[in-house]
């Protein structure tokens, strides 16, 4: 299967990367490819045919086949009309997009092409966004007590000045390496309240750079707080960072974070966060606080 994966991460890879420069779409390429890898498998177990290939099924005469794959998938109740995975839905149709670009499948793919435009979002997507705007107000918006994030700042503290202890100590090893960079970067997303994304893709560069008394044209993203702090206070480090679209982001970086950075940094690597033994170099924050 190696060969119509190379195939289907070039497709993906041509439109992804081609229209941004971000370095997280490595992992949205990677989530792409594992979400069409199991609609192929479950594709292959219904029709049993083990050699069929990714470039195989989309043709017009296996759409049928492809949509009865995505319904058990993606967990559909017939009878509630209401899906356990109801992103999933939508996650395939628009990789379904994005595979079908590739030139040389060009005739076939442009009838199956044809086919997900019209009916998929009668088949699936329509009752899928349904569902899952449905439950997403239903979902309360639970919000942490003060005395929980509290908590969840002391146990991360410690947590970091234990493995602090433990490098000055050159009793450290790859388990105190990783407990250190997710503290630092749990405290650093909790501090400023920002995405995770914005956070979490911060590069040793821009961090290193002095942006403290320079680039006063973004002063206008900092609130009034924040200006406070950053123009009087010299415990706050000013980072400008890209964000969601490419927009410049600040991050604030209090003195005690700095010092935990400057001790988990990895000259070699570009990350501020860096996961030394992975392939994609920088941990995810939507994972690591969790853990925290």
């Amino acid at each position: 299967m190696s060969k119509n994966r190379n195939q289907y991460l070039s497709s993906i890879e041509e439109r992804f990367t081609h229209c941004s420069l971000r370095e997280g779409l490595r992992y949205a390429c990677s989530n792409r490819m594992r979400e069409l890898s199991r609609l192929l498998i479950s594709v292959r177990k219904m029709m049993e045919n083990e050699n069929m290939a990714l470039k195989d099924i989309l043709h017009p005469k296996y759409f049928d086949n492809v949509i009865s794959p995505v319904r058990n998938i993606a967990g559909i109740d017939a009878f509630k009309k209401s899906f356990k995975a109801p992103s999933l839905v939508m996650h395939l149709g628009t990789s379904y997009h994005s595979v079908v670009e590739r030139k040389q499948w060009l005739e076939d793919v442009k009838n199956f092409r044809k086919l997900v435009e019209c009916r998929w979002n009668i088949e699936l997507a329509s009752l899928a966004n349904k569902d899952l705007q449905e439950k997403r107000w239903k979902k309360p918006l639970l919000l942490p007590l003060l005395s929980g994030i509290k908590k969840f700042r002391e146990e991360t503290l410690n947590v970091t000045n234990t493995s602090k202890e433990l490098f000055f100590n050159n009793n450290d090893n790859g388990i105190t390496y990783k407990y250190l960079v997710q503290c630092v970067l749990s405290l650093l997303i909790a501090f400023n309240r920002r995405r995770i994304g914005d956070v979490q893709f911060l590069k040793l560069s821009e961090y290193q750079c002095d942006t403290n008394h320079t680039f006063t044209d973004f002063d206008s993203l900092l609130t009034n707080t924040e200006k406070i702090l950053t123009k009087y206070n010299e415990k706050y480090k000013r980072v400008l960072t890209s964000g969601k679209g490419s927009r410049a982001v600040v991050i604030l970086i209090p003195k005690v974070i700095q010092d935990f950075i400057e001790i988990e940094i990895i000259s070699e690597n570009s990350q501020v966060f860096p996961e030394i033994f992975a392939i994609i170099a920088f941990y995810l924050g939507l994972v690591t606080t969790p853990k925290i």
